[in-house]
C-alpha cells in the first residue's frame, strides 16, 4: 500500500465521508500490534 497505510487509513484520507460510513457500519481500525500474522492461520485444511 502507498506509504504503508492500510486500506482503511487511505479511505480516511481520501474519502472522509466514506470513512465515517464505514465506522457507522462497525468497521474500525485495528492496532498494528493486535494483528496476528501466523502462517498456520492462513492455511486451508484439506477435508
Amino acid at each position: 500500500m502507498p506509504g504503508n497505510k492500510s486500506p482503511l487509513e487511505l479511505a480516511e484520507f481520501l474519502y472522509p465521508d466514506l470513512y465515517e460510513k464505514l465506522l457507522a457500519f462497525g468497521i474500525h481500525p485495528v492496532e498494528k500490534d493486535q494483528v496476528t500474522l501466523k502462517p498456520y492461520l492462513l492455511k486451508q485444511r484439506n477435508k
